[in-house]
Formats: structure tokens, sequence, C-alpha cells
């Protein structure tokens, strides 16, 4: 394993990749699997396969900043009162025009995964960015932290004197893969090119973005390989 080593270009043929590190080193590699975003994995393969490549750079992602909220339970009772303890909601495009607001989505996060918190603490995260939406990850962390309490605050009934207890900021600039229509045709293609080139694919560009899809991504990926060098 080798940390902080960018790698700058993937190339070679099957049964021996020449893998460049932005150090200048070269590794040689008999199999490679690329478990990194597609538009990423494109330009590692553009001189050596540029059809794989190409393929992979249609696959678009858009960014996200997630805004993180610790609150005190008590200040969310009369929350939990009305609709229990929820998981949070994506808000539709319509209606954040319609109501002014910043952020396309909350989560309660603890609510989620119990172990996030203690009992008597929430914690919440607010998502800013999506298509067509980057402008958001140029914002300081204090005003997207205040972009997102004031839409947490018009849609939750929590107490305008409650404050949070901890905040971070996490920016993601190009990470969410955007399953656009005619997507299952693009990884049909680009899973055909890495077969032929002897690459192995996963990740969350390809057939789930959540975690259990990446894992499951990446057991299958790992599978294949280990498949290949049974025959």
């Amino acid at each position: 394993m080798l940390l902080s080593s960018p790698v700058t270009k993937v190339e070679g043929k099957p049964g021996r990749f020449i893998i460049r590190l932005a150090s200048g080193q070269e590794i040689v590699a008999g199999q490679v699997i690329l478990a990194i975003p597609a538009r990423q994995a494109a330009a590692l393969l553009d001189t050596s396969l540029p059809k794989l490549a190409l393929a992979l750079a249609e696959v678009e992602s858009a960014s996200s900043a997630v805004v993180n909220f610790v609150f005190a339970r008590q200040d969310l009772k009369q929350l939990e009162s009305r609709v229990g303890r929820t998981f949070g909601a994506v808000i539709p495009a319509r209606e954040r025009a319609e109501h002014n607001l910043d952020i396309m989505a909350f989560s309660f996060a603890s609510n989620k995964y119990p172990h996030r918190a203690p009992q008597d603490h929430v914690v919440v995260r607010a998502f800013l960015g999506g298509v067509g939406q980057s402008h958001y990850l140029d914002k300081s962390d204090d005003e997207l932290v205040q972009l997102a309490l004031k839409d947490l605050r018009k849609i939750l009934p929590l107490p305008e004197s409650s404050g949070y207890i901890y905040k971070s900021v996490h920016r993601w600039p190009v990470s969410m893969p955007q399953y656009n229509l005619g997507h299952r045709l693009r990884i049909d293609k680009i899973e055909k090119l890495a077969e032929e080139a002897g690459l192995y694919l996963a990740g969350a560009s390809y057939a789930g973005v959540g975690i259990p899809d990446c894992i499951k991504s990446a057991e299958a990926c790992v599978k294949k390989l280990i498949d290949s060098n049974a025959k």
C-alpha cells in the first residue's frame, strides 16, 4: 500500500499494466482494479484506452456540500411528537424554488444509525448543491452553516432559541454520480470495453451510490478477478 502517491496514468494491456505515479515512479501490475469515480478513471486511461476513457467520461457527476449539526434531543421534542423519529427528506426542486430553500435534502443520521450520537443528542445533516448548483462549494463554511440552519428552521419545528452544540462542513466536488437516461446502456458499454482491456471497475459510478451498493460492486469486482485467474 502506497499512501500520498497520486496515480497519473494507467497504461498497458491485459496481463501487464504500467501504473505511473506523480512522483515519477512506475509500478508494473498483472491486474488492476480502478475503485474511483468514472471521470477520474477516464483521465487515467485517456492515452492508452481512449474508447473506454470516452465512455467513462459520459458518466456525469454533481457536487455537494454537507453541513452536520448536533442538537439536543429535547429541542426536537415537538418534531418527534408529530412524526416520530424520522429519517429525513429529499426536497423536490419545485418546492425548493417555491419556498426559497437552499438545501436539497436533510437527514437525521443518529436516527438512521443510533450509534452516531448519545441518546440525548441528534445529528442532523443538511445537503446543498446538486446538478447545476456547484456554486455552493465556493461559499465559506459560515455561509453554508447559516443557509442550512435557515432552511432547517423553516422546515422543522425547531425553536428559534435553540442552538446547535456542534457543527462541521464537508465539500464533495464532482462526487455524486448522476444516473441519467440511458445510464444502463452506458454501463453495459463500459463493462464490455473494460473486460476487453482486462481492467476491473468498482464504485458508486456504475450500479448504486449507497455504501451497500459500493460494497456489492467491490465484491463482484473481486469475484471477477478471482474467476479470471482460475481459468
